[in-house]
């Protein structure tokens, strides 16, 4: 054990001395390029490349007082690709971190001015001209004042973890990527004291040429596609890109003019590993009608059913594809995709017999496994883009999901009327309750339709070159005819939600004095619901909106006070500036208004108030203040809540921060892309009930949660004191 304890620190230090050496070993000067080498035991050392045809004894280097060989080589304008023959052993410069070729050989860009032209690092570890390693270092001790002791702050566990970052480049066309991490947290899983956990995050493999590329992924961003409604992509209320918490490929080629772009990812989730009661009561229940004149009851329909589904992916499978296709200033694109479920729930149907006078006798089949399967497919068109000052755009998406039943068994059945005397009273009561007349033998499979869902996009954006204005304006309609199998309503419901959004921004250079960024969202939405929609079905919930992925809902903090109105509207105005120049100090207020209507007062005023500023070079101040306001008489919230994070942060080195903060920090790591964002305060608050599977699962709850997780957040006292380390 002391062995690997040893060799571990080994490879450490030499893995930050490495880090600490010069960015670069080639330098531009008089005559050509200087290339060095730091090894003062060697005995000879020379550089061979691309301009001395690969002769290691061509141009030697001489060794200086300090042990760094150098020489200068007259190199034209270009690419030259080098390694350096140390005692007849080749070797990648170990100072200059870009690399080339299935070799690994250095290389170094020189500009038509004789200067070296910068370029991204391809590797930065002396073992491997091939490897590139970095990653992060978070330690985070956070001191929390503890109400049923007397107040007095307690420190809680420590939050310790570590990233490492591979991009492992086998030659000029195959990269491979993983990030790997240590937590705290994990480690007390691990048994053996010797052992840690490191563990696998995320990676991608990736084959790119100048025609061609792919990527295998794993819980890594694949991106999305560029269509204005991104068919693949722009996921929940974070907008997140595709690939996170999932495994697939992504590939993309050209035909010509010509772009394609394919995509199969697979979840690999286990769902409908048990399958949930099959419920015959209720459609006795809720499809039987008593009949006064036989006394007896009857089904109301010819056929009644329950559908029950799971609210995971379900190991679902996701096929994609995009293409673009160019004429002069316009574009025009084809999107298509299709998603499927394995077991995603369970179903039960009875069928009544329809030669059956009574309406009491039927067949009931019951599916105990099934696949749910959507798809959606459609046009878009492009027209203007970067080269001019305007852009428009236009698509329309049609989409279907249905239900496929398998592994199923049916049996005969009848309505029975159950009457029951009441002793006391002497009243008769009726019941009604299905029993099996038959054997059960194998039942037919067959597909059942969800829902039909047309959407439809048009927008535009104009930028004025002169002023630095840009106006744009968006129209977006999302309609959905959704069946008994999506509802539990006997009918096809149809649903239209209709979106309007306006955006403004503009920027000034000198205004009072001083440069300002101003800039204006208002969005507005007209949802026109069947009044016996349930209320799992609506446009923000993901349960029954295939366009959603699922566990991905659109039910924002600003939006939990609106969800079920008949409309919504959001005003989002921002401004920002630098207070003091030298100093580098900065405001900026963001504000999101939200309501029924713009004329309206709104149910939920949310203003952010942060500042920045820079003491010195090393030093860092940062605050940030929310003020909230709830106005809604459906829940009965009428309350005000303020909350503010104050840091200040010293930068012991480059890519080393160490800080000091008070409160609730708003910039935290989004456990979904591994990178900071503003989610601090959503997760606090969504932890503590307001969030959006409390108002799809019980919208009346949001009137008790919401005031007592925004009174948290308001009385959230805790002491922070935070290492970030990136390298």
């Amino acid at each position: 054990m002391r062995s690997n304890m040893a060799r571990t620190a080994c490879i450490v230090v030499a893995f930050l001395a490495a880090l600490s050496r010069a960015e670069a070993g080639v330098e531009a000067v008089e005559g050509g390029i200087r290339f060095t080498y730091a090894d003062p035991n060697a005995g000879s050392v020379y550089v061979a490349g691309a301009f001395n045809n690969w002769n290691a004894q061509a141009n030697s280097m001489t060794k200086g007082p300090d042990g760094v060989w150098s020489v200068v080589v007259p190199l034209g304008s270009g690419k030259h690709e080098y390694k350096f023959v140390v005692d007849g052993q080749w070797f990648a410069d170990p100072e200059n971190p870009v690399t080339i070729g299935e070799y690994g050989n250095s290389l170094v860009h020189v500009g038509a001015d004789g200067k070296i032209v910068a370029a991204a690092a391809t590797a930065n570890t002396a073992y491997s001209a091939k490897i590139l390693l970095g990653g992060r270092m978070i330690s985070r001790f956070i001191a929390r004042e503890n109400e049923s002791r007397g107040g007095r702050m307690e420190l809680e566990r420590p939050y310790m973890d570590m990233n490492l970052d591979w991009l492992i480049r086998a030659n000029d066309y195959l990269d491979l990527h993983l990030l790997t991490s240590i937590n705290n947290e994990g480690e007390a899983t691990v048994t053996d004291f010797w052992k840690t956990n490191l563990r696998f995050d995320r990676g991608s493999l990736r084959l790119h040429t100048e025609s061609f590329s792919l990527k295998m992924f794993d819980n890594e961003s694949a991106g999305r596609f560029d269509d204005p409604l991104e068919l693949v992509g722009g996921i929940g209320i974070y907008d997140h890109d595709f690939g996170f918490r999932q495994q697939g490929a992504i590939g993309s080629f050209g035909l010509g003019a010509l772009g394609l772009t394919v995509l199969y990812a697979d979840d690999f989730e286990n769902g409908g590993t048990t399958v949930t009661v099959l419920d015959s009561l209720s459609i006795a229940t809720e499809e039987a009608a008593f009949d006064s004149a036989r006394g007896a009851f009857r089904f109301k329909r010819n056929e009644g059913a329950t559908y029950r589904a799971y609210d995971d992916d379900n190991n679902k499978d996701i096929l994609a594809l995009r293409a673009k296709y160019p004429v002069s200033d316009l574009r025009v694109g084809v999107s298509a995709r299709v998603d499927r479920g394995y077991n995603p729930g369970t179903l039960s149907i009875v069928e009544i017999d329809p030669e059956d006078t009574t309406g009491t006798l039927g067949v009931q089949r019951k599916f105990g496994k099934t696949w749910e399967r959507w798809w959606g497919a459609g046009g878009d068109l492009l027209y203007g883009g970067e080269a001019k000052p305007y852009v428009l755009r236009a698509e329309i998406l049609h989409g279907r999901a249905a239900v496929r039943a398998i592994e199923g068994r049916e049996a005969d059945v009848e309505l029975r009327t159950v009457r029951e005397v009441d002793e006391v009273f002497g009243d008769t009561l009726y019941t009604s309750e299905i029993a099996t007349t038959s054997g059960e033998r194998a039942a037919a499979g067959a597909l059942f339709e969800i829902d039909r869902s047309t959407r439809v996009f048009l927008g535009g954006e104009y930028r004025f070159g002169g002023s630095g204005l840009r106006l744009s304006a968006e129209y977006e309609r999302e309609g959905h005819e959704q069946t008994y199998y999506a509802t539990s309503i006997w009918d096809t419901l149809e649903n239209v939600m209709s979106v309007y959004r306006f955006g403004a921004a503009r920027g000034w250079e000198r205004l009072f004095g001083r440069k300002w960024d101003l800039g204006l969202e208002v969005e507005a939405y007209d949802f026109r619901y069947d009044s016996r929609t349930p209320w799992r079905n609506q446009f923000w919930f993901d349960e029954r909106n295939f366009w959603l992925e699922q566990s991905e809902h659109e039910v924002s903090v600003d939006r939990m006070v609106l969800v079920g109105g008949r409309n919504a509207s959001f005003v989002r105005p921002a401004l920002s500036t630098v207070l003091y120049a030298p100093k580098d100090v900065s405001f900026t207020w963001k504000g999101t208004f939200a309501g029924i209507d713009l004329n309206r007062d709104p149910k939920y005023t949310e203003n952010l108030f942060q500042f920045k500023g820079y003491p010195s070079k090393k030093i860092r101040l940062y605050s940030d203040t929310r003020l909230v306001k709830y106005t809604d008489p459906v829940l009965g919230l009428f309350g005000s809540y303020w909350s503010t994070f104050a840091e200040v942060a010293y930068e012991v080195a480059k890519g080393i921060e160490v800080a000091l903060s008070y409160g609730v920090d708003p910039f935290i790591v989004d456990e979904t892309t591994n990178e900071f964002d503003a989610v601090g305060r959503d997760l606090f608050l969504f932890a503590r009930g307001a969030n959006g599977d409390a108002a799809r699962r019980n919208f009346r709850s949001l009137a008790s949660s919401i005031p007592a997780a925004e009174k948290a957040l308001e009385d959230e006292r805790r002491i922070q004191v935070e290492a970030i380390v990136r390298f």
